[in-house]
């Protein structure tokens, strides 16, 4: 590409993105806005324009966008840049959520994402140690670790509903005290990080015994939305390695089922109160403490970048 065209390419971007704020509230059905050539009657013209994609093209617009631009392009001083107009979908973000499906790439048996953790500039996935080192805890083992410079290929896929798949790398697992795992995102901006029908945590909650009827929320994978209350906490529970407990459990009414391990559970201003364990009978689910798994894998609870 020619250094002049590239320039102009390069001003015409910055230009786009100093003015999109101001666009969106300008010119009706707005969803994006690119440098691109010029099309008229079905043909390229050869000229660099801005490409403003629309969902919806109205003949009489409150306000409609300019036929041209006028900008200053470096070393060429003010030029003309003209506009065009499509008509595009809106673009659906490719994400991973909370409530999407977790699973170790080499099982078949899967649980529910139930939050991103944060350490520095890494975002974890975190679910249940039974969900993702089944394997581990049948052998009688409570703790799996694996360094960062060992994790050479993707260990963990996380499937949103979509059928999109991200990969991560498993590596914290405990299962004593409390039951959690985390595994590391590959790429940080795969994280959507919301809660499916109800939008993003806002931080966390520490439930006690004075908690009682508290009303709390889940969102599983195989359930969906599910409601209830908490009936108790500070819970102890055996596990099937002798000598092996898990503390501090949280007991709700909440209605879960296979596959929905791991699933965040959270108050209707959308804080997290831990995940859940499992569900024992056909009206209790068991949740583990966010306090105690952000305590143990010493990271923050993901909100947004």
């Amino acid at each position: 590409m020619h250094n002049n065209t590239k320039k102009k390419l390069n001003s015409i971007k910055k230009y786009i993105q100093r003015n999109y704020k101001n666009w969106v509230k300008e010119y009706p059905n707005l969803i994006g806005a690119y440098p691109g050539e010029k099309i008229t009657s079905g043909e390229y013209t050869g000229r660099y324009s801005i490409v403003f994609m629309v969902s919806k093209k109205q003949k009489k617009p409150a306000k409609a966008i300019p036929k041209h631009f006028e900008l200053v392009v470096s070393k060429k001083g003010k030029k003309k840049v003209p506009s065009d107009v499509i008509k595009s979908k809106r673009i659906i973000f490719r994400t991973a959520n909370l409530a999407d499906k977790i699973k170790r790439k080499s099982l078949n048996d899967f649980g529910s994402n139930g939050i991103f953790l944060r350490k520095g500039q890494r975002i974890y996935a975190c679910t249940n140690a039974h969900v993702l080192l089944p394997d581990m805890i049948d052998a009688g083992q409570t703790y799996f670790f694996k360094p960062i410079n060992q994790q050479i290929q993707p260990t963990v896929s996380i499937s949103n509903r979509q059928g999109e798949t991200f990969d991560a790398y498993l590596q914290e697992g405990v299962f004593d005290g409390i039951d959690a795992a985390i595994a590391r995102m590959d790429d940080p901006a795969d994280v959507g990080n919301r809660l499916p029908g109800f939008g993003r945590p806002t931080g966390i909650i520490k439930i006690d015994s004075s908690d009682e009827g508290l009303f709390v929320q889940m969102a599983g994978f195989v359930t969906g939305a599910s409601e209830g209350n908490v009936e108790n906490a500070g819970l102890t529970i055996s596990t099937p390695i002798p000598g092996v407990f898990l503390h501090d459990l949280i007991e709700t009414s909440i209605f879960s089922r296979k596959g929905d391990s791991g699933s965040p559970v959270f108050t209707n201003t959308l804080k997290i109160a831990g995940i859940v364990l499992g569900g024992f009978d056909d009206a209790k689910t068991y949740i583990v403490p966010i306090d105690q798994i952000l305590k143990f894998f010493q990271c923050d609870l993901f909100i947004n970048f």
